[in-house]
């Protein structure tokens, strides 16, 4: 049977679009991907976040936040039933770590279109931590990120946005 994607390529764009807004308010995310939350269960997605801000607010906290800002206005109701969890990793879980090490040394530019597409990945973090992943999309992967506040991330997005003017 051919893969269908259950979360369509204006879906994940849609959430693209409200991960900036998150960037803008809060500062900048480490790494932001919507991967199955099971690979067997093509159909259930989870959003997966890291951020420095992210670190000291509490999962709690960033969960209901992004909860609040995964609404009509960025995707549809198709996929928002299909995302069935927010997850946020701390910035020094070395899953994270090892990920972000990965698009990094590659050079890899998760900006395309619908995120950079993952499949049936394993993350390897060399201390027995390996993470299984199905399918996914990365939307963000900034080593980078940490230490940028919201007021550092905003004046980096006006700069970015006179540039294409």
């Amino acid at each position: 049977m051919a893969h269908k994607a259950v979360v369509t390529v204006k879906a994940r764009e849609g959430i693209k679009e409200m991960l900036r807004e998150v960037a803008k308010e809060k500062g900048d995310l480490s790494l932001a991907m919507l991967v199955q939350t099971l690979p067997e269960v093509r159909e259930r997605w989870t959003l997966v976040v890291s951020a420095p801000w992210a670190d000291s607010s509490g999962s709690r906290s960033v969960i209901s936040y992004l909860s609040s800002k995964l609404i009509p206005k960025y995707v549809d109701r198709y996929a928002l039933s299909a995302i069935d969890r927010i997850s946020v990793m701390q910035s020094d879980d070395p899953r994270v770590r090892a990920i972000l090490e990965h698009f990094e040394s590659y050079h890899i530019d998760v900006s395309v279109k619908g995120g950079f597409p993952l499949r049936n990945t394993i993350v390897t973090t060399g201390v027995g931590e390996d993470w299984v992943l199905g399918d996914g999309y990365v939307f963000v992967a900034d080593a980078n990120a940490n230490g940028r506040s919201s007021a550092q991330t905003k004046a980096a997005h006006i700069r970015a946005e006179a540039r294409k003017a």
